[in-house]
């Protein structure tokens, strides 16, 4: 029998998309491959407590941020919302570093952030980091994996983050994916199938050069 974290409110499939993301990461855990990082300067006064709460309340809004991926003893992986997560805001003070200093301390921190993996397993893989440069300047990153989010989202998130828009949710993510869930996917494929049976030209992808070497199984 699977077991499910006893937190668990909702239990649903993966995307094909999100299936490939997880296939390469139980692959090789420790691999950068969809890891995602943003990062930015914040100028002016700064209110810790607001910052950590309109965090919180993004944490609570979205599901998707409470999202974890067991795959470990299960026959299908799962997405699994969690009723709550512990997943606090990070601070680091650097304001006593020179100007050098802290150019190099701010290069060497966003390198050891993205060779820090998600587990996607035991909490959201997601976090939000903040340097304290000066009273008036921090520095914030974000990093999340690619099978949580995509960049579509970070405009939503950044938009409520700070200016505490708390407007109804478009759209239910998971009704899309119990709709698909509940589709014949045989019927779907044949469609395609007998759709792209006379396709004969080859499709480009971006920054892949004609004649050049790809990973077998990838591309």
């Amino acid at each position: 029998m699977e077991r499910l974290p006893h937190e668990a409110v909702r239990v649903c499939p993966l995307t094909p998309l999100q299936e490939g993301m997880l296939l390469a990461h139980m692959r090789n855990p420790s691999t950068g491959t969809y890891f995602e990082q943003l990062g930015f300067t914040l100028s002016g006064s700064f209110d810790q407590n607001l910052f950590e709460s309109r965090w919180q309340g993004l944490l609570d809004r979205h599901e998707i941020l409470r999202t974890i991926f067991p795959y470990e003893g299960m026959r299908h992986p799962r997405q699994v919302v969690l009723e709550k997560t512990d997943n606090p805001v990070e601070y680091r003070d650097i304001s006593h570093l020179t100007g050098s200093e802290k150019r190099e301390y701010i290069n060497r921190y966003r390198e050891e952030d993205r060779n820090t993996p998600f587990t996607l397993t035991e909490r959201p893989p997601c976090r939000l980091r903040v340097l304290r440069e000066e009273d008036s300047k921090h520095r914030i990153f974000f990093s999340f994996h690619h099978i949580l989010l995509d960049g579509w989202c970070l405009g939503i998130f950044l938009k409520e983050m700070f200016s505490g828009d708390s407007s109804p949710i478009r759209g239910d993510y998971y009704k899309f994916l119990q709709w698909r869930d509940e589709r014949d996917h045989e019927a779907s494929s044949l469609y395609w199938k007998e759709y792209l049976e006379d396709w004969e030209a080859r499709t480009a992808l971006p920054g892949i050069k004609e004649g050049q070497k790809t990973t077998p199984g990838w591309i």
